[in-house]
């Protein structure tokens, strides 16, 4: 049926009045229609899950919040954490513990949570500075109540504290079941006495309230939790972007691989990339790659990273953040912080840090407490069994703040160095095998740190050790380029510290030597090596085996040249230095080969056996040793 015509039919009997209500009923379609369209269009733009919808009772939800200075839409790489969030918080009586180290959006995850939810929190919410204990947390309070709810009245002749339990039974409620309250801790210290504060402020809680506490130490055995973590490497990106103004976008874009090196150096911790996205606000001709060499510089000292910007919600910069944490620790705690600190960027073995101990730090004391102070104030984290790792920005502050402490941080590099030189001596032999190598992957970094920040943390007796071990792990890598780089080093810092004739000083040139003859430079390593067997003729005497391994170097590599009747001189002193040791009654390691090279040698210059024989008996020691024993000693039949 025609409407036009129906509406007419029922119109006739009613004249004007009927038009003007048909009009009516119009317009009321068409703002409704209008109201619906504009929610879906708010609604469609978020970016998060919406909060619940409000009760038909709904009325403006009460709270001290500040204004929200990070939109929703700039609050990137969250998502995830604000569901998880919302659910724990759902049950009656709910208590969550949001952790994470300083600087990493605790608090701020916190407000953006609140904000969202203001119509789900309709008894209201409250935040409250845990920082500044429990009077100063009952009198925001309380004020709180009084300006909220003036129609409760308070007793004026009590003390904030003592009006808590009143606030909580009185906190009034206009539904069935009543609203909830959302209740945040804001920085709680996570120690006994502020879990004690905690329980005193909340002490007769009825279940409508929920509690967030957002604090730097891990949450208790058995709290409800939720870890915040460093953001994803695509979020960082998006953050610091979202912070570098007009053309934000295209300059991360034109150096891409600058902008991966800011979000690298910061360790993608939220405070800081907000902080280089607002310096590249203020100066929009700044090239990124030249605040990467800023911040690479000077670390947590960068000026990027020390401004506060209020109006992004940044009330400190990186450093005073972390002192929050740093203050707390004890003596103890921030000594091994700096050890830690001087260590190289890298994953820190356990058993390294172990072999740092101070003299005065016998086994078994504290060091483990230590540690564990560092890992509750979130300045340490923990990879594995026995394996750390300093966030960068915590490593450049330690630096920093052990800069006032007189002495430390150098003490610390000498034990470490010491360790390094340990590791050296005992597991990189002159021949290496993978397993070896494969073994060693975890403290490598940390003695290549000891090698590139100089000798100064290195005795007499370990200077060498630490290049020397370097040397001959890139040699058995066939990085020889290193390998030199590390011999070079090496010999520049005994020359600094030692007397030409020392015998580092040989040692090294013979590791230069031999590096050379390996890849095959053999016209500079032979006036090299030759040098070598003088300076440890000086230094050892002539019966020593670091001269019998030197002479027989040389005589390879003369022997390699086709020089064999100036290469037999050297190889026959070598075969007889080795066969001396027999005197302690325990043949030298390389005996066997250097009697066997020897051997090889007298026979390409075409001796009989018999002659050959007769050599090796001219080489008898000074002992009751024959000529038979010696070859048995060595397992050797000559010939």
């Amino acid at each position: 049926m025609d409407l036009g015509a129906l509406a007419s039919g029922w119109l006739k009997p009613h004249g004007g009045i009927g038009w003007l209500a048909l009009g009516g009923l119009a317009f009321a379609g068409y703002v409704l229609s209008q109201a619906q369209n504009r929610a879906a269009l708010l609604g469609g733009d978020r970016k998060r899950p919406d909060p619940p919808r409000a009760p038909k009772h709904h009325h403006h939800t009460p709270h001290n919040l500040p204004d929200r200075t990070i939109s929703p839409d700039r609050f990137v790489g969250r998502a995830a954490e604000l569901q998880r969030l919302a659910a724990l918080l759902a049950p009656e009586s709910s208590r969550v513990v949001l952790t994470g180290m300083g600087g990493v959006g605790k608090s701020e995850l916190a407000s953006q949570h609140a904000c969202d939810a203001l119509a789900r929190y309709q008894g209201g919410i409250v935040r409250l500075d845990a920082r500044q204990g429990l009077a100063a947390m009952a009198s925001q309070l309380v004020l709180f109540f009084r300006r909220t709810f003036p129609a409760v009245r308070l007793p004026d002749d009590k003390s904030p504290i003592e009006l808590l339990r009143m606030c909580w039974s009185q906190w009034p409620a206009v539904a069935t079941p009543p609203e909830p309250v959302l209740l945040i801790l804001d920085d709680q210290p996570g120690d006994a006495e502020g879990y004690a504060a905690e329980r005193q402020l909340f002490a007769g809680l009825p279940p409508r309230f929920r509690r967030l506490l957002t604090q730097r130490e891990p949450a208790p055995t058995g709290a409800k939790a939720l870890a915040l973590s460093l953001l994803q490497r695509e979020a960082s990106l998006e953050l610091m972007c979202l912070h570098a103004g007009e053309g934000g976008f295209e300059r991360l874009q034109a150096e891409s691989r600058a902008a991966d090196g800011l979000c690298a150096e910061v360790g993608d911790l939220p405070l800081a990339l907000v902080l280089l996205g607002a310096r590249l606000k203020e100066r929009p001709d700044l090239r990124l790659s030249l605040l990467l060499e800023e911040v690479r510089a000077k670390g947590a000292e960068a000026k990027a990273l020390q401004q506060a910007h209020p109006e992004l919600g940044v009330q400190r910069g990186v450093v005073e953040a972390l002192l929050i944490s740093w203050e707390a620790l004890s003596p103890a705690a921030k000594s091994l912080g700096v050890l830690l600190s001087v260590m190289a960027p890298a994953v820190i073995p356990w058993e390294l840090v172990e072999a740092c101990r101070l003299p005065e730090q016998v086994q078994g004391s504290a060091l483990g407490e230590q540690l564990s102070e560092l890992r509750r104030a979130q300045l340490v984290e923990r990879l594995g069994e026995g394996l750390y790792r300093l966030h960068p920005l915590v490593r450049q502050f330690i630096r920093l703040q052990s800069e006032n402490q007189s002495g430390l941080a150098a003490r610390w590099r000498g034990q470490l160095g010491a360790a390094a030189a340990q590791v050296c001596r005992e597991q990189i032999p002159q021949t290496l095998t993978q397993a070896q190598v494969d073994a060693l992957e975890r403290v490598l970094p940390h003695i290549r740190q000891v090698a590139e920040e100089g000798a100064t943390g290195l005795s007499e007796e370990d200077l060498i050790e630490t290049y020397m071990g370097l040397a001959r792990v890139a040699m058995h890598q066939a990085v020889y380029g290193e390998a030199r780089r590390w011999c070079k080093q090496g010999l520049a810092e005994c020359d600094q510290r030692l007397t030409p004739e020392h015998p580092y000083i040989a040692t090294a040139r013979h590791t230069l030597a031999q590096l050379l003859k390996d890849i095959n430079r053999l016209a500079e390593a032979e006036p090299r090596m030759a040098r070598v067997v003088e300076l440890f003729e000086t230094s050892f005497g002539n019966e020593q085996t670091n001269v019998a391994a030197a002479l027989n170097n040389l005589a390879m590599l003369l022997g390699a040249h086709n020089r064999l009747e100036e290469a037999e001189p050297l190889m026959r002193r070598n075969v007889a230095i080795l066969i001396a040791s027999l005197q302690q009654g325990v043949p030298h390691p390389n005996l066997e080969d250097g009697v066997n090279n020897y051997v090889g040698l007298l026979q390409q210059l075409g001796y009989s056996e018999a002659e050959i024989q007769a050599k090796l008996e001219s080489l008898q020691p000074e002992t009751n040793h024959t000529p038979a024993q010696v070859a048995q000693q060595s397992r050797l039949t000559p010939g």
